[in-house]
């Protein structure tokens, strides 16, 4: 019997429009939903109520898996999950040589592309979530490697068995959250946990009678980024918490991961409360979770920078 593990496998994920700009990674906690479908049954009356058997009408796929992330290794060079970050709608810059710039800035990217994902499973499965859309959500915790949590929607193909080719995207070693100079609402702070999220929502399915499988590659039609941070509770003169949530006074929070070129990424954005802090106890030590509602309107409030 052959035993096909997913406990960490290869996912291999490219520009749908560049066949050639193939990124390969280790992911990890990978869960598919393809083929994911519409389902009906009709009822007969024969003279008897009966069942018909079961009718598959659109079908479209989705997945989600987690990976390590680093940079390139060569500063200005996009990193191996770039096209991730294209397929969530943002926008991106290169200054050769020197850094490769994500943002969001609360208008659709009318470039958008989406990105095809491929897995080794066994001896390999090709072509399993195409043109998708894609959410990100970055995760920071002390001493662990800094994660990448995505969700891609996209169209189904009949996947085909065959090994996957590809060398793994970067040498570059994957970046730990720790010595971080973190700096939230203006201050320096004793960090538990912070996640960063873009909050990208799909038309998917995307309904289409002409279409193969009654689909169309989706699109992005909203996001809402946001971040949450723990911190343990600061003082009253640094952070007032309290006013902070009832005055609605927007926060800034930076996070710079990495000291070496080609591997340094830095996280800026800034954005208002969404929801009532939350004062509690965690091993003694009183700490507070903020959750940020991230303003994109009109400007670049969301901005992570490669060097």
């Amino acid at each position: 019997m052959t035993v096909h593990s997913i406990a960490e496998t290869e996912v291999a994920y490219k520009s749908a429009t560049d066949a050639d700009a193939v990124k390969l990674t280790r992911a990890t906690e990978l869960s598919l939903s393809l083929p994911k479908a519409n389902m009906y049954q009709h009822t007969m009356q024969r003279p008897i109520a009966m069942r018909d058997k079961p009718r598959v009408g659109a079908v479209w796929a989705e997945m989600n898996f987690k990976q390590e992330i680093a940079g390139s290794g060569t500063a200005g060079t996009a990193p191996s999950w770039a096209v991730i970050m294209e397929a969530t709608g943002c926008k991106s810059a290169n200054d050769p040589g020197v850094s490769e710039l994500y943002t969001f800035d609360g208008y659709i990217n009318t470039n958008f592309v989406g990105v095809d994902f491929e897995m080794s499973l066994g001896d390999g499965i090709k072509q399993l979530c195409g043109s998708s859309v894609c959410d990100a959500r970055f995760n920071f915790l002390p001493g662990e490697p800094v994660e990448l949590d995505v969700t891609a929607w996209g169209l189904y193909t009949e996947p085909t068995e065959a090994a996957l080719a590809y060398t793994l995207a970067t040498s570059a070693v994957p970046i730990v959250a720790k010595n971080l100079a973190v700096v939230f609402a203006g201050k320096t702070t004793i960090v538990k946990s912070a996640s960063i999220f873009l909050g990208v929502e799909p038309v998917s399915p995307r309904l289409d009678i002409v279409a193969v499988n009654g689909v169309q590659a989706p699109v992005p039609k909203d996001t809402q980024p946001g971040y949450e941070i723990v911190i343990e509770y600061p003082a009253h003169a640094d952070i007032n918490t309290f006013n902070q949530f009832t005055a609605e006074t927007a926060a800034a929070l930076v996070i710079p991961v990495g000291t070496v070129a080609g591997n340094i990424l830095t996280f800026t954005m800034d954005g208002y409360m969404s929801a009532e802090p939350i004062i509690e106890e965690d091993e003694g030590i009183a700490v507070v979770r903020y959750q940020y509602a991230i303003d994109t309107q009109g400007s670049d409030k969301f901005k992570l920078m490669c060097t």
